[in-house]
Parts: C-alpha cells; sequence; structure tokens
C-alpha cells in the first residue's frame, strides 16, 4: 500500500524548495507530484537530493509541466506519458497501484484527449489514484465569483470521472482553497480537488 503520497501544483520550484522540503519530511511522503515547476529537468536531481527521494522523472519532453519524485521502497512501470498527465503502476513488495499525475490544459478541447486518455489508460483489477490540477470543476457550486464555467466542460469532466469509475475523496478542511488574488468582480475563490481514486 503507498504510504504517503503528495501532489503540489507549486507555480515555481524556485522559491518553494524549503517548503517541499519541510513538507516531504513532516508528512514521510514517500512519492511526491510537483504541477508547474517552473524549472528546466536538469535542476530536479538538485531537488531529489534536498528532498531525499532519488528517483524523479518528468513529462517535459511531450511539453508537459509535471515532476514525480520517489523514494527506493518503490519500483516504477510507467505506463504512458502525455502533456497532460504521467500515469505508473508503483510496486511495494506485493503491492501495486496505478497512479495517475495530471496537469490538465486550461482548454476544454485539450482536456477531451485527457479524459480520453484516462479512460484508455485503466489497469484492470488494480487500485487506481487520479491526482493533481485537472483545470476544471465538477458544478459550478465548487467556485465562488467569476464568469461561470461552460457546462459542456463541466459534463465532460464528470463524464469521464463515471466511465473510470473513480470516486471522489471528500475534503477535509477549508471547502474553498485557492484565491486569484483579484479584487471586486473578478475576484474568485475555489477548491482544490482532491484525490480521486476507484
Amino acid at each position: 500500500m503507498i504510504d504517503q503520497l503528495l501532489v503540489w501544483k507549486v507555480r515555481g520550484v524556485g522559491t518553494s524548495k524549503g517548503r517541499i522540503g519541510k513538507l516531504v519530511r513532516k508528512l514521510n511522503v514517500e512519492i511526491l507530484g510537483i504541477a508547474k515547476p517552473f524549472l528546466g529537468e536538469e535542476k530536479m536531481k538538485l531537488l531529489a537530493c534536498k528532498i531525499k527521494l532519488p528517483n524523479f522523472i518528468s513529462n517535459e519532453k511531450t511539453r508537459g509541466k509535471l515532476w514525480i519524485f520517489w523514494s527506493e521502497d518503490y519500483k516504477v512501470d510507467w505506463v504512458h506519458f502525455s502533456d497532460q498527465a504521467l500515469h505508473g503502476v508503483f510496486m511495494k513488495g506485493e503491492y501495486k497501484m496505478l497512479v495517475s499525475f495530471i496537469y490538465a490544459k486550461c482548454n476544454a478541447l485539450e482536456r477531451r484527449k485527457l479524459w480520453q486518455e484516462l479512460e484508455n489508460v485503466r489497469v484492470s483489477g488494480l487500485p487506481w489514484v487520479v491526482s493533481s490540477d485537472f483545470n476544471i470543476i465538477r458544478n459550478d457550486f465548487e467556485r465562488v465569483g467569476g464568469h461561470p464555467r461552460p457546462l459542456q466542460a463541466m459534463e465532460d469532466f464528470n463524464e469521464c470521472i463515471d466511465k473510470c469509475c473513480l470516486l471522489e475523496v471528500p475534503v477535509l478542511g477549508r471547502k474553498l482553497s485557492w484565491c486569484n488574488g483579484h479584487e471586486g468582480l473578478t475576484r474568485k475563490l475555489g477548491a482544490a480537488r482532491q484525490n480521486t481514486g476507484k
């Protein structure tokens, strides 16, 4: 069983290395996914040493924005790479789990490619965790302020969740976890999507 998995949309590793290291140590994280590192993958080795997770991979070659780190306790069979996701079977002893790290495009048409990818990547019989930033909400109640999201984009996301037989993990703590920093009518508050798994 995977003990500690952390996925963080950091928006730039450069100024956050210390915080990431403290969080990894405090929570005994064994698998770390970072979305939007804003650094070239040549910097991954330095961060891997700092956080003591020696194995790492990115989807930079497919023009993606994901970095994944994991401990020596795991063997990983990478199933599929794309510009929006990395999918791998993590093995620890006899235990196996498919983990999909997502950083979805903001464009609804591009996200449809991701939804199809998720439907195709499932491994029958394995537990599956799908986690990170989907750049879409399931319904407009997950956000306060700003323009309503296109109904079709939300329907596409919900249809993908249903087809993949995924369940959303309930939120613990604050319901709204991010703000766009604007004031007045353009201010938006939203909920971070929790890990989705089956």
